[in-house]
This record gives structure tokens, sequence and C-alpha cells, in this order.
């Protein structure tokens, strides 16, 4: 749970312990004077603004208390910009924002709904594939998260502005798309994967050792990686039981080949062990405690051995 998220439910508790009366989940934008002031059913105004406003909308979720609004904000010097804000038990709305969905990808920086980015044919999805971008209308909250759960789809991870990464088959990707609180669902394209610095021709690359980061911890998944590298004629270098990365060198066909696989969720190249500098013994603290302890100097670290978060 982000903080956020965390404030907004404590505030909620609070509101609703003092008796607070229930307003209903009706969105109700009202111009006085050239200003539109926004409720909630009978509710205290928890939004104003003189910009035009358009395309307002109020999204009750499914079996939970949760209310969502959504609206655009049209100023004349500027495109229209969409807002949200959030009422937990569907009466108090304790703030709106401003939203963004631009994804910032490393690979390119686009909004889900509204663009396409530029894929390699080598390098999109199969279509077989079964993982996905999925960004909801508001910030990311259990109960949304809970939905799209309650249909089939595993959440991987999260991404910036209200995505996540996720599983789920075609049936329950249509499910997921057609919930009013889903704003895009898009492929997970095998470039997405990719070091930026290996760039997308992948054919003028050396074989080489890559670090491999699978979405799930254990052995399933990077047990069906090594399968399938090994089968492909490349080699394991490394295979931890814990965790989700492991270490395998491949050719170009070969790392084409694995960052097509759903399990995978990263690849960058593998490079050799080498010595922290001292100021980040410093920084921590371990240098002073290093003079306190029996143990010695503190051992070299490890550096460039494990991906850097890939989004």
């Amino acid at each position: 749970m982000c903080g956020l998220d965390l404030i907004m439910r404590v505030a909620c508790i609070a509101m609703a312990s003092t008796g607070m009366q229930s307003f209903g989940a009706q969105l109700v934008v009202s111009n006085v004077g050239g200003r539109a002031d926004f409720r909630l059913g009978e509710g205290p105004v928890f939004h104003s603004t003189t910009a035009v406003v358009t395309a307002s909308n109020s999204i009750p979720v499914a079996d939970t208390t949760v209310v969502l609004i959504t609206w655009n904000e049209q100023v004349p010097s500027g495109p229209a910009v969409p807002w949200y804000a959030i009422s937990l038990d569907g009466q108090a709305v304790l703030t709106a924002r401003e939203a963004s969905y631009s994804l910032p990808l490393r690979f390119q920086q686009f909004d889900p709904l509204l663009t396409s980015p530029t894929v390699p044919s080598t390098l999109t999805v199969s279509s077989g594939s079964q993982v996905y971008i999925v960004q909801f209308v508001t910030q990311s909250l259990s109960e949304l998260r809970n939905g799209i759960k309650a249909v089939g789809a595993v959440i991987y991870r999260s991404l910036p502005n209200h995505c996540h990464i996720v599983k789920m088959s075609p049936q329950t990707r249509s499910q997921v798309e057609a919930l009013p609180y889903v704003r895009a669902v898009i492929p997970f394209h095998p470039v997405y994967k990719l070091e930026p610095s290996l760039g997308t021709n992948l054919a003028a690359l050396p074989s080489q050792q890559y670090n491999i980061l699978v979405f799930e911890d254990g052995m399933e998944q990077k047990a069906a990686v090594k399968q399938h590298v090994e089968a492909l004629g490349g080699a394991t270098n490394t295979l931890w039981p814990a965790g989700k990365l492991m270490q395998a060198t491949l050719t170009t066909q070969q790392l084409q080949a694995v960052i097509a696989m759903d399990e995978v969720a990263y690849v960058d190249v593998w490079k050799p062990p080498m010595t922290n500098m001292d100021n980040a013994r410093v920084v921590s603290g371990e240098a002073s405690v290093a003079r306190y302890s029996s143990a010695g100097p503190p051992r070299p670290r490890c550096a460039g051995q494990l991906p850097y978060a890939p989004w």
C-alpha cells in the first residue's frame, strides 16, 4: 500500500467515526459564477476550477465502497488536462489531483491509450504472449488490483503512472479491459525488456553473458528459461535457487528468443565483479563499523552483477 493510499484510508476512517453523513456516489458538477464546483451527492465541495470541465465521470468500484472520479480541465492556452479524485468510503473526497498517463519506459515514453510506440518487428510480442501492461484511470488501489485478480489476472509488478505488468489469458484480458476503472491494456513487448545500451539492432551484438531477470521468485520460471536456453544451444552460467536472477551466455538469435519468453522480465549485459570505491563505505557508515569489528576490513563488494531497475 502506498503512502497516499494509507493516509486517505486513515482519514476516511476518522471521518466515519465522527458520524459523517453518507452522501452517496453521484458526482455533481455545478457552475457558479464561472467556476465549476465538484461534489459527491450533497457533500461538500472537494474541488473548484475556472477551467472548462469535460468528460466528468464517477466510477463506483464493484463490491467496495470506493468511488473513482475523473474529468478533464480545458484552459484556453493549452490542451485538456486529466484530473482524478478518490473517495474510499463513497462519502469523503480528500483531494483532487492532476493525472499523468504517460508511461516512461526506457525504450520510449508514451500514453498507452493514445499512442502506439514504434517497435521493431523482430522485437514485438508474439501472438501467444500473456503478459501485458494494465493502466488504471487513477492511482493503483488494493480494490482495483483485487478486481483484476478476481477475474484471473496475476500482477507481477508496478510501473509509473497507474500501471502494472500483468499476466493473463485472452479471456481474462477481455474481462480486465471491460472493467470501468481500467484505462488501457497493451502488450509487454520484448524490446521493453532490453537494457537500453543494447539498442534494437541485436544482429550487431556478439555472443556474450547476460543477466536474466524473471518475474517470479524461486526456480519454476528460471528452470523454464534454463531449459529453453540450453535447447537453443546457449549456456547457463549461474542459476541460484532463490530470487529472480540467473545468468546465461547467448548469441544474438538466442537472446531474441529468450526475451520473447513470458517468464523473462529484463535482460542486461553481465559485467565482471569490481571493488566499490571507498566513499561508498564511508557514506553507508560501514567504514566506521569496521574499526570496531574483529572481522578485519570490509570485503570488496561486487558491482555490475545485478540488473538495474528496468522500468
